[in-house]
């Protein structure tokens, strides 16, 4: 779903989607906050936020994802520390 000028929203019910391993919307016109419940996608790989408008902190939630492999948020207007707990400590 990159660079498909996506401008809303990260959707809560994402988190339904419990097998999901890749999620990227990379360079989309995406705000608001991350969503605390992508800390349940356990099978997550691949998340990239990067390019969008979003704020806020990064939800210690994501540091849940204990098969994270790729995590990019570059480019957004976060705000806050990198969460240091579970899968954030291998960044």
């Amino acid at each position: 779903l990159s660079s498909n000028q996506l401008n809303d929203t990260i959707p809560q019910a994402l988190s339904n989607m419990t097998y999901l391993r890749v999620l990227d919307l990379e360079n989309n016109a995406l705000s608001g906050l991350i969503p605390l419940e992508l800390g349940t996608l356990s099978h997550m790989e691949h998340l990239d936020l990067s390019y969008n408008l979003l704020a806020g902190r990064i939800p210690s939630s994501l540091g849940d994802l204990e098969n994270l492999l790729f995590f990019n948020v570059s480019f957004n207007k976060l705000t806050g520390p990198i969460p240091r707990n579970g899968v954030f400590q291998r960044f």
